[in-house]
This record gives C-alpha cells, structure tokens and sequence, in this order.
C-alpha cells in the first residue's frame, strides 16, 4: 500500500433508523476515526416525541424517508449511498417496514466490494416464542442470513450475543457492547419539582417511564402494584403511547395511580430523581436505556428476565419474570420495605452506572470497522 492509502480514513457509512438524540455524540466520536456518514432514515418515527438538536455535532449527515409501497419502504436514497463503494457499511434497525430497503443496501454494498457490519439489540424473548406470527417468522430466518452475511456484527449486550451464538454466528465476528448514555444527555433536575410529584410528597414512588404498548407489560405492573402490601406508595406511570387513552382512563379514579404523560428534559429528571423505585416490566426489550437513566438518577431496578439490560441489575435491585404479576409484586415489596437495603441498591445502581462510559461503546465500533475492514 501507498503512504496516500495509509493515511486515509476509512469510510463508513452508517445507516440507522432515525435521529436519537442518545446516539449523535458517539457519532460524532467516531467521525474522528473514520471518514463518516451516517443516513437516517427518517428524522423522527410516530413513536417519538425528541427534540433533536443534530447542529451542534460534527457529523457529516443526511435524511430521508423513502417512499412506501404497500407497507414497505422503498429507500432509493439510502441504495444510492451504498452504491458509492465505502470500505464498511453499517446496518441496523431491521423492521417490516424496511428490510427490503435493508437487504438491497446489503446486497449492493457487497457487490461494490463494501463490508457489512451488522448492528443489533435483538434478544429472543417468550413474547416471541408466543406470538410465532408468518412476520416473526420471516423476521427470524432475515436476521439469521443478515448474520450469517454480515463480516461482523455489533451487539447492544451479552443476550444479544447469546441469541447470536445460538444461530451460529462465529465468535471472532461478535462485539459486544453499545448501550451506553452520553453525560451531555442525561439531564439534571433543574427548575420546580412537577406538581404531579409534589402532589405526593413523602409517599414511596415507583416509576415506570417509556411507551404504553403491549409488550411494555405496564397491565402487569399495575396489578403487582395493586396486589402489593404497600402503606403510602404511588405508582408513576409517565409516557404516552398507543395504549396510554385506555390505561389511563381505565384507572383515571385510582389515586394512587397517577398518568403524567410525556415528560422529557429536567422535566424527566425529577421525575426520576423524586421516585424511589424504577420498574421496567416488559415482556420484549432489545435493552432499555431508561435502565440507564434510572441508575445514573441513583434508583433501585426492577426489571424482567426479558429486558436486555437485565445484565447491569447485580445488587441494585430485582430480575422478575415476565408476566408474573405475583413475583413482581413481592420483588416491589423488598425493595421498598428494607430502608437500609434500599440505601445500598441505590449506591450500587450509581457505582455499576458510573463504570460505564461512552468511550466503551466508541472502542466496540471501531473494533469491530477494523476487524470487518482486515476479513
């Protein structure tokens, strides 16, 4: 090779889903690696309500929806960028909706002499295995010849990894490791504490925080609370969703249930800085950043066995079934009971949180470039 090919940058292109504010500092990290451009797919999903603020990172970029054909989604741009020979493209956020799109980049990208690295959260869950749909069906056999194709794969955590192993997929192709919150994202309490919460000052809080969809498992959260012995607790159930007009005004005359809706910024902050608990019940959950979140704000967890995230719960709190309304209401019950074990799962939630940094997820990417760029 010329000293003019040692020096150049490799170019990666990195196709992702849409614009998550948690995403853009790491790549803007890896920007001063590689020569990068990352495609969006669409700026925002219906499922989101981000404010994105994407000009403040140096980040080569660009966006676009595509158009739908019948459901699915013809991204012509996306095909374009992959046609431009880049030494990597990186794919991710398979969906019905995309996985034409994805599978022409994949293919074409090969054909220009491109690697592929697969970028993945998928963990097989009993909600899967329950729901054996012609969809997660043809999602299965997808996943297992992108995999299979792919010359690395990145993974979010060790269940992503271990559903991997169980295809297959070779050892030395598998990273493990990018579930990580940048500190310009995770926001401190800042301004009046929300009414909702100073309404229940004094009260034991248990928070859940995320979107209001079946596999969210909020229906069993919310018996396990009503089965609980409890003396002055309050369930928070804060997002919005498809579900949240029913839930809501299914409980709307409980007191001790209350329904903030979306909250975001400082705003989020206190509600998590204020609540004494976090319960993440999900029957499916490639990972769960709000576990993150929750453990940076100092909280005791209570997670499903489900819940790809599972791995940062050690003596910070609880690992429930999914589904299990009692065993989760008895996992409530102990944290909340003990003041002194409480105390200690606290602390352990800031000291396992604090030992996890952005530069770990930075370091697996470009691993994982490298190692796709030398096969």
């Amino acid at each position: 090779m010329t000293k003019e090919s040692n020096d150049r940058k490799p170019s990666v292109l990195i196709q992702y889903r849409e614009m998550s504010p948690y995403r853009l500092k790491l790549f803007e990290i890896l920007g001063a690696t590689f020569d990068l451009d990352v495609y969006f797919c669409e700026e925002v999903s219906d499922m989101r309500r981000w404010e994105t603020d994407i000009e403040k990172y140096d980040i080569e970029y660009s966006c676009g929806n595509g158009v739908n054909i019948l459901g699915v989604n013809f991204n012509k741009e996306l095909l374009k960028k992959c046609s431009l020979g880049r030494d990597v493209i990186v794919i991710s956020g398979m969906n019905e909706k995309n996985v034409f799109s994805l599978l022409m980049a994949i293919f074409i990208g090969k054909v220009k002499g491109s690697k592929i690295v697969l970028w993945s959260g998928f963990v097989q869950s009993q909600w899967h295995l329950k729901n054996r749909t012609v969809k997660n069906i043809l999602g299965r056999i997808i996943r297992y010849i992108i995999a299979k194709t792919s010359d690395c794969c990145v993974l979010y955590g060790p269940e992503t990894e271990k559903y991997f192993r169980q295809m297959g997929v070779k050892e030395e192709k598998l990273y493990e490791g990018t579930q990580y919150l940048p500190e310009d994202y995770l926001c401190n309490t800042n301004g009046r504490v929300p009414k909702v919460l100073r309404q229940h000052t004094g009260s034991d809080i248990v928070l859940y925080l995320g979107y209001f969809k079946e596999e969210k498992g909020i229906k069993y959260l919310i018996d396990a609370f009503k089965m609980a012995d409890l003396k002055d607790a309050v369930l928070v159930l804060a997002g919005d969703g498809p579900l949240y007009d029913e839930i809501s005004k299914q409980y709307s005359q409980d007191k001790n249930i209350v329904f903030p809706g979306y909250v975001d910024g400082p705003s989020k902050a206190w509600y998590y800085h204020e609540s004494d608990l976090f319960v993440l019940p999900s029957l499916y959950e490639p990972w769960g950043l709000v576990v993150n979140e929750a453990m940076y704000h100092g909280l005791p967890v209570v997670v499903t066995e489900s819940v790809g995230s599972k791995c940062l719960i050690k003596e910070n709190g609880k690992i429930v079934e999914p589904e299990d309304q009692y065993e989760l209401k008895v996992a409530i019950e102990k944290v909340l009971s003990d003041k002194g074990k409480h105390s200690y799962m606290s602390k352990q939630s800031e000291k396992i949180i604090s030992e996890r940094c952005l530069q770990d997820a930075v370091k697996t990417f470009r691993s994982a470039i490298l190692s796709a760029i030398s096969s």
